[in-house]
This record gives structure tokens, sequence and C-alpha cells, in this order.
């Protein structure tokens, strides 16, 4: 992939040993990156693709995500150590990469994990725990369609956002964790006499997972299809 472009916007942060440090103490400091792959193609926050639609020389429309169903890739971004995440490809498998240790499934009826070897087929929708020994970044292959709302049963749910950054809302009542991959810890956000706890974003990029507790049945409503493309 060639790189044309780097656009970073920097609110105030520190820069330290090479690398940029924004400032946690204010909701204001963000960094925001997109890459300009060319003129039809960039990467924005959150790893999102978005494609350029052009009449001659004339942009006519911007897609998020992807317009067709069918065979596709999805590349995920993981951290060294653990990793939460949900494949949405149907039929794609662990990749047999040196980099991965360590990958488990979860079970929705058992509400428990089982080891997953590399290869294996997977369903879309699966959510993953995959353990790294090294930043990368896999593919996995597989047949896309529209993600359907995720249902989620009382008690203990992990709920994956799909192909598109997903913003993220939840009913009340509802308490919510996210494995924060880069700091190895839980995020949270709890109901309640607890609800000054609220430490998750407000979108899920694509592939990332949360965990949800809920007290009754209900579901997630998936992202509108009609915002994917913005003429």
């Amino acid at each position: 992939m060639k790189v044309e472009r780097l656009a970073l916007v920097v609110a105030p942060g520190l820069l330290l040993g090479g690398e940029l440090f924004a400032a946690e103490s204010t909701e204001a400091a963000r960094i925001t990156t997109t890459v300009f792959v060319n003129p039809y193609f960039e990467i924005r926050e959150h790893d999102q693709p978005v494609k350029h639609v052009y009449n001659n020389d004339t942009r006519v429309a911007r897609i998020t995500g992807t317009l067709r169903e069918g065979a596709r890739i999805q590349r995920l971004r993981l951290r060294h150590g653990w990793n939460v995440c949900g494949v949405m490809v149907d039929g794609a498998s662990v990749p047999d990469h040196p980099a991965i240790v360590a990958a488990f499934r979860w079970i929705p009826a058992a509400s428990n994990y089982e080891a997953v070897v590399a290869g294996a087929p997977l369903a879309a929708g699966t959510v993953l725990w995959i353990k790294t020994g090294e930043d990368v970044v896999v593919s996995f292959i597989g047949d896309y369609a529209d993600e359907p709302p995720s249902s989620v049963a009382a008690g203990e749910n992990l709920v994956s956002a799909g192909l598109q950054v997903t913003p993220l809302s939840l009913p009340a009542g509802v308490a919510a964790w996210k494995f924060d991959a880069v700091k190895q810890r839980w995020l949270a956000s709890l109901p309640g006499d607890l609800a000054a706890i609220d430490e998750l974003p407000p979108q899920l990029a694509p592939g990332e997972a949360i965990l949800v507790h809920a007290t009754e049945a209900g579901e997630f409503p998936a992202p509108d299809a009609g915002f994917r493309l913005d003429a």
C-alpha cells in the first residue's frame, strides 16, 4: 500500500521519545489521523475505510464501509497482549500467524470460551479473545452481509461492531465494559448509583467488541445503511 499523504491533526499533548502522547486531562485533547492511499481511497479514524466516487474530475459521492454483499477481507489491528474483537465475515478463520499466541471464541449459549485453532471456520459475529506477542494487523477473509441488530440475552453478552464505525448507545440500566488493548485493562460504563463511572468511547471501531450485562433480553440496532453514502 502506498501512502501519498498523512494528515495529522493534534490537540494539546506531549511529544516524548518520538511518540505523541495526547493530554488525557481534557476532553478536547485528541489525535486525528487520516491516511490518503490515493484520490479514491482513504483510511480515517478508528481504521474506517472511506471510498470516493468520481465523475471525471468531480467527486460525486463518499462511501463508508461497503455497498455490496459477498466476499470481503476484514483487517483487524491487534496490540501486543490480549485483544477482544469480532469477526464479521462468514467462514473466515484465525490466520496461522507467528505473532498469534492464543485464540479463544465466545460461546453465547454456554457463556464461556473455547480454544480456536488456526484454519477452523468461524461464523460471522463470532467474538474472539486473541493474544499476540507483538503489534500486528491480521486479515479475515469470508462472505459479508449487512449485519443485523445484535441480540443480547439477560446476563453477560459479548457484542461486536460491524465493518463500520458504530455509535455506542447503551439502553438504560445496562452495564458495559470494553477491553483497552493498548492499556491492557477494562473500561467501564455502569448504571444506577454508579453512573458516574463512564469510561467508554462514544463509538466502536470496526470489529471492536464490548461486554454487556443486561437485566433482560434486548438488542442493539445495527448502523443505518443509508449513512454509508454521502453525496
